[in-house]
């Protein structure tokens, strides 16, 4: 990563957040799958497994924003959903900090369920 993409993760504090729910064909519930960050500039960036970055990217790039929040949208056998941060980075005392600290409190509030986060905040 570049060494502004890395200021931007630590210093940008206006972005919108948003919690990646997919359900697979077949299935009958969601599960949360990556965090979606849209700047202000329209930069998107996705925290997620690497095998699954590229579907999820291009699910969230496809669609508008309106559209894959609420009930989602179909795409490639599966439904995609976004699920606002907002009232999550107010109820932290998140509204003023930058990416990687919304990504460690999700994270460390239920490891279980946010392990696709753990790279992200768990540095060497």
């Amino acid at each position: 990563m570049s060494s502004q993409g890395k200021k931007r993760e630590t210093s940008e504090v206006h972005f919108s957040a948003y919690l990646v729910w997919v359900e697979g064909e077949y299935e009958t519930y969601f599960t949360p799958e990556a965090v979606c960050i849209v700047y202000p500039d329209q930069v998107y960036k996705v925290y997620a497994l690497d095998s699954r970055h590229n579907f999820l990217r291009a699910a969230i790039l496809k669609h508008p924003l309106g559209d894959l929040q609420g009930d989602g949208v179909f795409f490639r056998d599966s439904t995609i959903r976004l699920e606002d941060l907002t009232e999550l980075r107010a109820r932290k005392e998140l509204d003023h900090s930058g990416v990687v600290a919304l990504l460690a409190a999700m994270y460390a509030d239920n490891p279980r369920l946010y392990f696709f986060l753990e790279r992200h905040v768990i540095r060497d």
